[in-house]
């Protein structure tokens, strides 16, 4: 190798384009697929004049799997292997055919065998069949005690429903009853007689009517329960509010039989319910018209409730002051004493007296007096503050 010489090479039949120059003075191709090729080198000096390139033949032969001679080998080795399928697929349905005959002759003879078999079983089961009948006629007489025992029951249950301060009520999708105990009947002034004839729905408010027949229209196998509160007219014209849980009837088959409701009236509930909002109302109302700050806090120290005086001192509204710590904008060197007091807080001492300075937006602290008390219930259990 001349450090002075650069070269360039290319090999016609695989890659026709000269090479870069370079100082290398050889070159190697790897994996060249067979044939003939032709491979040419050219160099040049210093001074970039060019020599006549040199010039030489290279034949690549196949590999040996791919000779002719192997491609023969191949193709003997499968007119072997097809010759030897056909002899082992010949052999194998004479010996198939063997195997079906002796398997004939094996159920031919289990054949004859079931027949005298089933025909000593037909003898058995015949036997059977004429205790089994006898049996029958016991069930029979035994279904029949129990369904008279079961219509005693009927008619206790009958009776027990009957005897309900509770209504109890069975009727029909279009509102025609099918059932009443005494408690609907007295209150709406019917007698038996008139119960299939009479519709539940008519006693049923205008208002609350078409929200009720919907309700029950929607009930199915996957929800068959509904409750709701609904006004109701007496025969005499008498408006009372009554409860009603409802709930639709279907058999086995999911095939819809009709609904049963049991309700009571809740009238005087509905109306102490009332005058509490109302009082509730006006609580709310005095709280709120105070002048003093009032506020009720978790015993986490979060707001429950503050009046209009104690959202002003912070510049909200008493809704954006819930949620937020009772603790906000103590003095820090009041906040530890504040705690304490508010820690003492128990059953027995549920009052909390306290001094503390108050740190405006602006700065300046001002002093505020708080009278505290906890809340318990009946057990003891602290609620809040």
């Amino acid at each position: 190798q001349n450090p002075q010489l650069r070269y360039q090479y290319r090999l016609i039949g695989y890659r026709d384009e000269w090479s870069e120059w370079t100082g290398q003075a050889f070159q190697q191709y790897r994996s060249l697929p067979a044939g003939n090729y032709v491979f040419e080198v050219r160099s040049r000096g210093t001074d970039l004049q060019e020599w006549p390139a040199a010039a030489v033949r290279v034949t690549m032969l196949p590999p040996w799997y791919r000779s002719r001679m192997a491609w023969s080998g191949y193709f003997l080795v499968v007119v072997l292997l097809t010759s030897g399928s056909i002899r082992w697929a010949n052999y194998r349905a004479r010996q198939r055919l063997r195997e079906l005959q002796a398997l004939v002759d094996v159920q031919t003879k289990d054949l004859c065998q079931a027949r005298d078999d089933l025909e000593q079983r037909v003898e058995v089961r015949t036997t059977q069949l004429r205790r089994t009948n006898q049996q029958l006629l016991t069930e029979i007489e035994q279904h029949r005690v129990t369904a008279q025992k079961l219509n005693e029951r009927e008619q206790q249950f009958r009776s027990v429903v009957e005897d309900q301060t509770e209504m109890v009520i069975r009727f029909r999708q279009d509102g025609l009853l099918t059932f009443a105990n005494r408690a609907f009947r007295e209150l709406h002034h019917l007698n038996e007689s008139d119960v299939d004839r009479f519709n539940c729905f008519t006693v049923i408010h205008p208002d609350d009517r078409e929200r009720v027949i919907q309700k029950i229209q929607n009930l199915s196998p996957h929800q068959p329960f509904e409750t709701d509160v609904i006004r109701v007219t007496r025969s005499d014209g008498t408006k009372d509010r009554a409860v009603w849980h409802g709930r639709a009837i279907f058999d086995a088959d999911g095939r819809h039989c009709g609904y049963q409701a049991v309700g009571r009236i809740v009238t005087e509930l509905f109306e102490a319910q009332q005058r509490l909002q109302e009082s509730e109302l006006r609580y709310r109302s005095v709280v709120e018209d105070q002048k003093e700050m009032i506020v009720r806090f978790g015993i986490d120290g979060r707001i429950t409730f503050s009046n209009q005086a104690f959202a002003r001192s912070y510049a909200c509204s008493p809704e954006e002051v819930v949620g937020m710590s009772c603790y906000t904008g103590i003095h820090p060197d009041d906040l530890p004493e504040a705690k304490r007091r508010i820690a003492r807080i128990c059953y027995q001492h549920p009052f909390a007296d306290m001094v503390v300075r108050i740190v405006k937006e602006d700065g300046n602290a001002r002093w505020r007096e708080w009278n505290g008390r906890g809340l318990f219930d009946e057990a003891g259990n602290l609620l809040g503050y």
